[in-house]
């Protein structure tokens, strides 16, 4: 399918509402899922930092 060839990284994304419930469901773990351990803490911390916050303050110290 031709829209799957799009390079969109905000959305680029292509799965089932269940894969996506798995992985979410993953990363609520702490990384674990179905007992195997897939991503390390630091990751997983790493991937739930709220970036915006820090976008502003830069976009702010700009100004």
């Amino acid at each position: 399918m031709a829209w799957r060839a799009g390079e969109i990284p905000a959305v680029n994304l292509h799965a089932t509402a269940t894969a996506l419930a798995r992985l979410y469901g993953g990363l609520l773990s702490g990384g674990t899922l179905d007992g195997v351990r897939l991503l390390s803490p630091d990751l997983v911390r790493l991937a739930a930092h709220n970036r915006v916050d820090d976008l502003v303050e830069a976009l702010h110290s700009c100004l």
